[in-house]
């Protein structure tokens, strides 16, 4: 009777996809995640069915990026490789003993010597390296590979090696296994078989090696590398096999494979299938253990352990497997999830989102239901055309819905990324495969492979399943030929289009002001100072937020969180702006809203606005910085990007708005800019949500906003920015507010411009690159005062304002012979042209900020903050 394996037990604790697996002895287990955590799990001798637990406290947060390798040592410690290109020794107990650095990539794979004396380790920086377990020092680099490598020592001391490929013209190539001879590691042979990266390599005992691919293949060798025996995963419907990433080989001489198609396969050594073993995702490893059972490492962040003994299989673990996997082969054959319902834009609000071409689909929330419409371009409305039920192969990206989602793997050098690709039958390959590139930050080089890659994909397209819809409907009242009129279909730049944010991560001396900060307190005696483990708690956090280019997947822990807060909580103002730099970055990052939870979002405002409002000497060292003011005032603004870290704010606008008038009082051009930021996203909150703002609520921010305009502030001392968010804002509030909001909206415009008209000759801002809003003000002037008060047409009102705008708002981007290269110019339909950033998916007016003159910078303590 043939050997079949059914569940014994799933080990949840990983916040990240499960990347590798190292049994450390019968009883002892450690895993490594994309949350960067290694965790050890323990068999329960009293379990009735001997299963795995966590141990408490056994949790290692020592990682700066995701843990992406692991293998037992002899002592009963391990090793583990990361994404941050180090090697981690550690014991039995967890604790480190050691750092190898030398990699200048990503460690991928490891693996020990058969005399257990050398450590070898793999890397996306194209290396192979052997190290002295004993000195841990590097005896030699194996140069030459394509990019990613993977090891495995050979029972007579050699190495082999595997590559994952180079680009050879419009395809990948170059997959190749290399040998090394034992104790000089020359290469001595080269083979190139597999038709795609090879990504895992396996010992087989007493006859040779495994290696797996990115063409679905595991081929059995001997240990000169002839294939003996091959095994292919199926093609999936497009006509491709899954990736395989991970290989094992059991005590019994079974291979298990892992593969992105969400199977584990069991297969025989002389290739036949024994097995398949469907998941609720993609495997990314898999690992033998001692009893000859086996471990997978999944993509829905659970280890799942399998046996082979059906008294140790454990009935509630095999039906919540069961459930899981069925609930994933469901989803893929219906329509989006709840989680996905919840984030698409509301059917009651379609109005206000334009649709970007002819004929788009795009999906709403309908109560609880996703409903399909499809955008008109003569008319400017949406037509009905169902509720989703099922999305056929298509799918959703960014709350969008197509034809066919594409999933796409780049494989950089600082590691594996994992995108989709939204496509529409009859779209352009290589106009999409651009966007992708440009939303992504690609390299160009890219372009004709992910282009050729979807035209390849988009062969095969099944139509989603609509419900019948009897009657189409549209979102304006009449027929369907007449416009709407809707304000987000006629004004380019009223209301504005997105949240705006101080993202940027140029961050390098934080950590170095924070320690020195901390110092000081220590030398005091002062208790709130930060512990050591605190310290690298947030150096993690600082690595975490610089490495954007992984904001789809790194996440925040639970002790990087608790000191970060800890610090905001107990620190004086006059020392806490490292702490609001860090905090401003964590409110961005995906995860960052997430990792600091509702309560503590809500508890976050109260405390920000109190560190910024601190009072204080102007002068001295009890004097509370500007950089404090500031920043302050910079998360509240990046806390409306996302939609919990929002919420907070709104939840406490009472708070916020009566307190935000105080900030006036800090002249300084840095503290005008952050207000105005501030105050024009409680303006695109009402729009986006209206009613969010009372009638009262609007008056306030307008009135803080024409207080910020017309104070003390010369036009100079303003800034550009900062007048430019803070007419946008009142005209916003002018479009989509009450009555009331537009009136006090009219008359602050007035006031503005009037006060301001003094300035109008000043040299220094006529010398400026940036006088949009001097020219801008005094044709408001003349304008407002001559025709608004005599006129009770607020669309005229509005349309002339938004005219001046559109035709001058273009003057602030700097177009020359360098930088028209990188912009994209588009009509837009009238005689007025738009100039954009091409790879830029932000507001209009957050790309102002990225060129803050050098000279906002003087003042400020030596942490950057901008």
């Amino acid at each position: 009777m043939a050997v079949t394996y059914d569940v014994n037990c799933e080990l949840r604790g990983h916040e990240g996809a499960i990347r590798c697996i190292s049994s450390l002895s019968k009883d002892l287990m450690v895993t490594g995640a994309m949350d960067s955590v290694a965790r050890f799990w323990l068999r329960d001798s009293n379990s009735a069915v001997n299963s795995y637990f966590t141990m408490e406290g056994a949790t290692i947060y020592d990682h700066e990026h995701w843990v992406t390798a692991s293998v037992a040592l002899e002592n009963g410690g391990f090793a583990t490789g990361s994404m941050d290109k180090n090697i981690r020794l550690f014991d039995v107990q967890g604790q480190r003993v050691g750092l190898m650095k030398g990699h200048e990539g990503g460690v991928i794979s490891l693996a020990v010597s058969m005399d257990k004396k050398l450590l070898f380790s793999g890397s996306w920086d194209g290396t192979a390296r052997v190290w002295s377990l004993e000195t841990q020092q590097c005896l030699h680099v194996l140069p030459g590979h394509e990019n990613g490598v993977c090891v495995l020592g050979l029972p007579d001391g050699s190495l082999v090696t595997g590559s994952t490929g180079q680009q050879v013209g419009n395809s990948v190539a170059d997959f190749k296994l290399r040998f090394w001879a034992k104790d000089t590691f020359t290469l001595f042979k080269t083979l190139m078989d597999h038709k795609g990266p090879i990504r895992q390599l396996a010992l087989v005992p007493d006859s040779g090696f495994v290696s797996c691919s990115n063409d679905g293949s595991i081929k059995h060798r001997t240990l000169d590398g002839v294939v003996v025996a091959s095994m292919e995963h199926p093609l999936n419907a497009e006509g491709k096999p899954g990736f395989v990433l991970g290989v094992c080989v059991l005590s019994n001489g079974l291979v298990v494979s892992a593969s992105e198609d969400c199977t584990a396969r069991v297969w025989s050594a002389d290739g036949a299938l024994v097995q398949t073993i469907e998941h609720p995702g993609g495997l990314w490893c898999v690992s033998p253990l001692p009893n000859g059972d086996f471990a997978t490492g999944c993509d829905d962040k659970i280890v799942r352990v399998f046996t082979h003994d059906p008294a140790h299989v454990d009935p509630d673990a095999v039906a919540s497997f069961q459930a899981a996997v069925e609930e994933a082969r469901i989803a893929k054959t219906r329509g989006p999830s709840g989680v996905e319902i919840e984030s698409l834009p509301n059917y009651d609000q379609r109005a206000s989102v334009t649709g970007t071409s002819d004929s788009q689909i795009q999906m709403f929330r309908r109560g609880t239901k996703a409903w399909a419409c499809q955008w008109s371009g003569p008319s400017r409305t949406w037509i009905d055309i169902g509720e989703v039920t099922g999305t056929g192969n298509g799918g959703v990206v960014d709350g969008e819905a197509y034809d066919m989602v594409i999933p796409v793997e780049i494989e950089l050098p600082g590691g594996l990324k994992k995108l989709e690709i939204g496509y529409n039958q009859g779209q352009n390959p290589f106009t999409v495969a651009q966007e992708f590139i440009d939303k992504h930050v690609l390299d160009q080089s890219y372009l004709r492979e992910i282009a050729d890659y979807i035209t390849q994909r988009a062969g095969e397209y099944r139509p989603p399943v609509l419900e019948n819809n009897d009657s189409v409907n549209s979102v304006s009242s009449g027929n369907g030929s007449h416009e709407p009129t809707v304000a987000a279909s006629r004004y380019k730049y009223f209301p504005v289009s997105g949240y705006n944010t101080f993202e940027t991560t140029k961050i390098s001396k934080l950590m170095s002001t924070l320690r020195q900060f901390n110092d000081k307190m220590k030398d005091t005696q002062d208790t709130d100072a930060l512990t050591d483990s605190q310290l690298i708690a947030l150096d993690h956090i600082v690595f975490t937020v610089q490495d954007t280019a992984f904001y789809h997947s790194s996440t925040f822990a639970p002790p990087e969180i608790a000191a970060l807060r800890s610090a905001l909580d107990k620190w004086p103002a006059k020392l806490a702006f490292p702490m609001l730099d860090l905090l401003r970055i964590v409110v961005v990052h995906p995860q960052g809203p997430i990792a600091l939870g509702d309560a503590g979002l809500g508890t976050l405002v109260t405390k920000v606005l109190s560190l910024g409002l601190q009072e204080g000497p102007k002068d001295g060292d009890d004097a509370v910085p500007v950089a404090t003011r500031m920043l302050s005032l910079r998360v509240l603004a990046n806390m409306f990007l996302h939609d919990a870290a929002r919420e907070a704010v709104l939840k406490h606008k009472t708070e916020v708005l009566s307190k935000l008038p105080s900030f006036l009082a800090f002249h300084h051009k840095l503290v005008a800019l952050s207000l105005s930021t501030v105050l024009l996203n409680f303006a695109r909150a009402q729009v986006a949500t209206p009613g969010v703002l009372s009638p009262d609520d609007q008056v306030v921010v307008i009135s803080v906003v024409a207080d910020l305009l017309n104070g003390p502030y010369t036009v100079q001392e303003l800034g550009d920015d900062t007048m430019l968010r803070s007419l946008i804002a009142i005209g916003t509030l002018a479009l989509h507010g009450d009555s009331k909001a537009k009136e006090v909206a009219g008359i602050h415009i007035a006031i503005f411009t009037a006060s301001k008209a003094t300035q109008r000759y000043n040299n220094a801002l006529l010398s400026s690159n940036k006088f949009l809003v001097k020219e801008l003000t005094d044709e408001l002037t003349a304008w407002s005062l001559a025709q608004y008060f005599g006129n009770s047409d607020e669309d005229v009102f509005l349309d002339d304002w938004s005219a001046l705008l559109q035709c001058r708002l273009r003057r602030l981007l700097p177009v020359d012979e360098v930088s028209a290269k990188s912009l994209k110019h588009s009509h837009t339909g009238d005689d007025t042209s738009r100039l954009r950033r091409q790879t830029s998916s932000r507001p209009l007016v957050h790309d102002l900020d990225e060129d803050e003159d050098d000279d906002e910078h003087e003042g400020l303590p030596s942490v950057s903050v901008l």
